[in-house]
């Protein structure tokens, strides 16, 4: 739990820093929105310092630990789609959040970061950060469909690999 702890923490205070707002925590990951007119480019100098964050974090965790921490890894999901953001719910349960494509788009680019895909965007985002990104791979088709639908909508991803004017 102190492990899970610190980098919920590392997440929360990369996004402050970044001019974003944590909506809230998801398991072992952040729900974050970045609302100013810069958000992409806010989005993903927060995406790079949380993966930049998560190695130091893991080199800490194993120096203590004996048990090989390789399998940690760390996986950034970005969409700048339009969301719905407010209170949703009924009058005895509710929750201020963003719901829409954009965060369905997110989750889905998370969920596909993982070996050695760190940080995907969807288009619009890499097309608007695209001054701050050095390294990256794309664009990249794929399709984005709820289980059980058959109908998909085409998507371009891009992963980014470094960010101009940070080490690799």
């Amino acid at each position: 739990q102190a492990m899970l702890n610190e980098f919920l923490g590392m997440l929360a205070d990369q996004v402050v820093a970044h001019r974003g707002v944590v909506n809230k925590f998801l398991g072992d990951g952040v729900l974050a929105f970045f609302r100013n007119p810069d958000h992409a480019v806010d989005a993903v100098a927060c995406a790079f310092d949380m993966v930049h964050g998560f190695d130091a974090l893991k080199t800490g965790w194993d120096d203590k630990h004996n048990v090989k921490l390789k399998f940690l890894d760390l996986g950034v999901g970005i969409s700048t789609e339009e969301v719905i953001l407010g209170v949703v719910g009924s009058g005895r349960v509710w929750d201020f959040t963003a719901i829409g494509t954009g965060v369905n788009l997110a989750s889905y680019l998370m969920e596909q970061a993982r070996e050695g895909k760190r940080v995907l965007v969807d288009k619009v985002t890499f097309r608007a950060a695209r001054d701050i990104i050095d390294g990256f791979e794309g664009p990249e088709e794929f399709e984005l469909r709820k289980s059980g639908q058959t109908v998909a909508h085409p998507y371009e991803r891009y992963t980014l690999r470094t960010r101009k004017g940070m080490p690799p």
